[in-house]
């Protein structure tokens, strides 16, 4: 059986029809998946920029109540700091009324000392005391 130039021809044709063929359908197929490819991409990409849109959303309203809480703490801190300086604005207040009295008490104490030992040394008292005078016109006349 010896093939003849027609029939190489014919067959030479017939593979170079199925390799059209095949090839056709082969790029018919990689289109198609290149479409699906690129159709999924896209869902994704809207997908992924919804969900990101919505965590968004949902951080600035965390935010949101978190700048609430900074600003009902900083509310809460200062009145904190406003007790505080009250408290001891009333302990300064009691020490400073304690002290006085204690200073009239002493000041009383003394002024009582110096009646009775002018009493007790009226003489001595009136020459101290002329002697005080003489000294104090000394000072303020230079």
């Amino acid at each position: 059986m010896a093939a003849t130039a027609a029939d190489i021809r014919d067959t030479a044709r017939k593979a170079g029809d199925d390799l059209r063929k095949t090839t056709s359908e082969a790029g018919d197929e990689a289109r198609d998946a290149i479409r699906d490819v690129k159709v999924q991409a896209l869902n994704n990409a809207e997908h992924a920029r919804q969900s990101l849109g919505a965590n968004y959303e949902q951080l600035k309203r965390e935010l949101d109540v978190l700048r609430g809480q900074l600003m009902a703490l900083g509310a809460d801190a200062s009145e904190e700091a406003k007790h505080r300086l009250q408290q001891g604005l009333e302990t300064l207040n009691v020490r400073v009324d304690r002290l006085s009295h204690d200073a009239q008490v002493y000041g009383g104490r003394k002024l009582e000392d110096a009646e009775r030992l002018v009493q007790e040394r009226p003489l001595t008292s009136v020459l101290v005391s002329f002697g005080l005078g003489m000294l104090f016109a000394q000072f303020l006349r230079r």
